[in-house]
């Protein structure tokens, strides 16, 4: 049998345009990642890398802070200089009180982690300041009497405790009988101390 001649002016299948797929067969275009261009994975790429360097250096300095540590400390207490008030206003004093103003404060077990380390610190420092339980007989009258009318008035206006203490503190939360009990006893002892020293109702000058 003769082999069929090819004839030169038969067509001829070419190369040079090689055939193209349907959207959808499983090709890609160049330079692109699922459907996501190339920039915008260059642009991925480097806000993943920076977010690992700023999670990085925050555990860096979470660590480095652990070694600077504030002072968290309870001074002696003497009996014969600490308030002396009738039940249930110690009681009350005691539970919702005399972490931030006394020398009786309970320190949790997050106030060896910084940065909450530093703040609690400074809270029981400032409120130590402001006004001390364990150093009450050491006030003036005017003192005394100035006091007797701030604590009051912060409980009655809900401005102690203070409200960020309160959710790791629920049982300082201070009822309405509590405030009428704790506005009571200061009312009555402010008018006691001015009594026996008239000189501490002057306000201060």
């Amino acid at each position: 049998m003769e082999p069929l001649l090819t004839s030169p002016f038969a067509p001829r299948t070419s190369n040079l345009f090689p055939p193209t797929r349907a959207p959808g067969d499983g090709a890609r275009p160049a330079g692109e990642d699922a459907g996501v261009p190339l920039r915008a994975q260059r642009d991925n790429a480097r806000v993943k890398k920076w977010i690992k360097r700023i999670f990085l250096t925050l555990a860096v300095l979470l660590v480095v802070a652990q070694v600077i540590r504030p002072r968290l400390t309870n001074p002696p207490v003497d009996p014969a200089k600490e308030l002396r008030a009738p039940e249930p206003v110690t009681s009350i004093l005691a539970r919702s009180c005399n972490d931030c103003h006394s020398n009786r404060t309970i320190w949790p077990w997050y106030s060896q982690i910084a940065p909450v380390s530093w703040l609690l610190a400074d809270d029981v420092n400032d409120g130590r300041k402001e006004m001390n339980f364990s150093e009450w007989a050491t006030f003036t009258p005017r003192r005394t009497a100035r006091k007797l009318q701030e604590i009051c008035e912060q409980v009655e206006q809900h401005k102690m405790p203070l409200k960020k203490y309160i959710p790791l503190h629920p049982s300082a939360k201070l009822s309405d009988a509590d405030r009428k009990t704790l506005c009571e006893w200061a009312k009555g002892e402010r008018a006691r101390v001015i009594q026996e020293h008239p000189e501490a109702a002057r306000p201060r000058g």
